[in-house]
C-alpha cells in the first residue's frame, strides 16, 4: 500500500475498532505526515515521499558516518580527553609513591548519599517505636497483676470494682500492641 492519507485513515480506523491506542506522540507524528503528504500531493503531484525520505536518509547516514565526519568526532573527543590525559602521569607516580610509602589512604563520607539517610532515620524510628511499645507492654502486664488500689468504678453491691490500675494496664497494652503492629506493618510493607 502507497504510504499515503487513506493508508492512515485506514490504519486509524483499524485500531479503533480493536479498542487500540497509539501514544500520543506517535498519533501527532501520524498526523503532522498526513498534513506533509496532503501539502505535497498539492504542490508537487506525484512527489514519492517515501522515495525522497530513503535517499535524504542515506545522504545523512553517509555524511554521518563517513571518514570525514568520523575524523572530526575522534579529534573532538580527543581534545576533550587531553586535560586529564595530561594530569594522569602526575597522579599516577603519586599513587605508586603512596603505595611504596605506605601512605595511601582513602576518605569515606558515611551516610554521604540521601538514600542512607532516609533508612537510618526509618531504623531509628521503628527502632525508637519498638522500645516505646516494649516498655508500654511490659508496664501494662505489671499494672494488670497489680491487685488492689484505687478503685475506677466501684461496683453498685460494693463488693469490688476495676481497679484504676487495671484500666491504665489495658490501655497501655493497647497502645503496646498498636506501636508493635504499625512497626511489623512498616517493615513488611517495604520488605526489610
Amino acid at each position: 500500500m502507497v504510504p499515503d492519507a487513506a493508508m492512515f485513515t485506514t490504519l486509524f480506523r483499524l485500531l479503533a475498532e480493536f479498542g487500540l491506542v497509539f501514544p500520543p506522540v506517535i498519533a501527532a507524528m501520524f498526523r503532522a505526515m498526513i498534513t506533509l503528504e496532503g501539502t505535497l500531493d498539492r504542490l508537487a503531484p506525484g512527489f514519492q515521499i517515501i522515495e525522497e525520505t530513503r535517499k535524504m536518509a542515506a545522504s545523512w547516514l553517509g555524511d554521518l558516518l563517513g571518514p570525514a565526519s568520523l575524523r572530526d568526532a575522534a579529534t573532538d573527543e580527543v581534545l576533550g580527553l587531553l586535560p586529564v590525559l595530561r594530569r594522569l602521569p602526575r597522579r599516577l607516580d603519586r599513587i605508586t609513591t603512596s603505595l611504596e610509602r605506605g601512605t595511601l589512604t582513602t576518605s569515606v563520607r558515611l551516610l554521604g548519599d540521601d538514600r542512607d539517610r532516609q533508612f537510618i532515620a526509618s531504623m531509628a524510628g521503628r527502632a525508637a517505636l519498638a522500645v516505646v511499645g516494649t516498655a508500654f507492654g511490659i508496664i501494662s502486664v505489671m499494672l494488670i497483676g497489680v491487685h488492689g488500689g484505687p478503685l475506677f468504678r466501684p461496683s453498685a453491691a460494693g463488693t469490688g470494682g476495676t481497679s484504676l490500675f487495671h484500666v491504665f494496664g489495658y490501655t497501655l497494652l493497647f497502645l503496646s500492641l498498636v506501636l508493635i503492629l504499625r512497626v511489623i506493618i512498616a517493615i513488611t510493607h517495604e520488605g526489610i
